[in-house]
């Protein structure tokens, strides 16, 4: 499928025909590929086919995950809320944090924002996430925002964190922060 363009020669068929594929094709890997294609193809007319794919149900998330991906590259903010609810717990432990990483790719960067407060909020709240993937990706997250919001936190996991990676990881997210 990521060849798609090239043996069409003609970006606007290889993305009719991706957008055709992610509509009737089945297979949840199939789908992520066209979702994926559609990305790399900066196919950005496909925006709401791709919002679309948010509520599809897939193994893991994948193709949840995949639509995330793609419009956080695209910096689609109308994806903002639904990687809010992908992060959350009770969703698949591999897809929250690819949620979480589009959340710091969408996120606005003015400290006053109501949105920014709001996704940093909840970053913040999952560094104590009984899942380590979701933690560490909340972390990283914050780090990528440089939200200060997360120094405390993060100063207490460098000092006295059991896992001596966790430590040097939480300093190192601290230093990012600090810049």
């Amino acid at each position: 499928l990521a060849c798609a363009g090239a043996l069409l020669g003609d970006k606007a068929k290889a993305v009719a025909w991706l957008a055709k594929a992610l509509q009737e094709e089945m297979s949840y890997a199939v789908r992520t590929a066209c979702i994926n294609a559609l990305g790399k193809l900066e196919a950005k007319d496909q925006v709401e086919l791709v919002l679309k794919m948010l509520d599809e149900p897939s193994r893991q998330q994948e193709i949840q995950s995949a639509a995330l991906g793609v419009l956080a590259g695209w910096g689609e903010a109308k994806a903002i809320e639904p990687a809010l609810k992908a992060s959350s717990l009770g969703n698949f432990a591999r897809a929250r944090p690819a949620a979480m990483d589009a959340l710091s790719k969408l996120c606005p960067k003015e400290e006053d924002n109501a949105t920014r407060k709001q996704v940093v909020e909840r970053l913040v709240a999952w560094m104590a996430d009984p899942e380590g993937r979701a933690r560490n990706a909340a972390c990283e997250a914050l780090a990528n925002l440089k939200a200060k919001q997360a120094l405390d936190r993060l100063d207490a996991i460098a000092r006295s964190d059991p896992s001596p990676e966790r430590r040097d990881r939480a300093a190192e997210w601290a230093k990012r922060i600090r810049g």
